[in-house]
């Protein structure tokens, strides 16, 4: 696995969007429909904003709101930052760490292509620390480590 961000890692490869007069109803629906904790704000096809489920507790229902009459512009984060493709995986961690965020658009060409989350990221991290054991494990004991663990008895009997 390479440790670069593109769309291929992202668990849900289709571009979830609602335009900015949309209520917090309708993308609750919509994140729920898709099992997916944001929602990309697009308007003419151009990111104005990024809507969360934390977004829905602490701007929404902390506040009083009501998700039916509330227009995900009022409570959405404005130019939220993206995740250019091709980007280090762990430069994506390190990014939604400062920032204390778990969802980025994926830009490439300027073009938003997909959104990445941080349960994407550390899937491709978990991946690759497998890819990595395993090859050290072959590189250390062999192709065949344990599997000639009986024949080396019979030899030294």
């Amino acid at each position: 696995m390479a440790n670069k961000v593109t769309k291929s890692i992202s668990r849900n490869p289709i571009i979830i969007k609602l335009p900015s007069h949309s209520t917090v109803m309708t993308a609750a629906k919509l994140m729920a429909e898709h099992n997916i904790g944001a929602i990309m704000v697009m308007d003419a096809d151009k990111l104005v904003g990024i809507f969360t489920e934390r977004d829905i507790v602490n701007r929404v229902v902390a506040a009083g709101l009501s998700p039916a009459d509330t227009m995900i512009s009022t409570v959405m984060t404005s130019n939220p930052i993206r995740l250019k493709s091709g980007e280090s995986v762990y430069h994506a961690l390190d990014v939604m760490k400062k920032n204390h965020i778990r969802h980025l658009p994926l830009e490439e060409d300027g073009e938003i292509i997909g959104m990445i989350s941080i349960r994407d990221l550390f899937a491709a991290v978990n991946d690759e620390l497998r890819e990595n054991i395993s090859t050290k494990d072959a590189i250390i004991f062999g192709e065949t480590y344990g599997a000639g663990v009986a024949a080396n008895k019979n030899v030294a009997a």
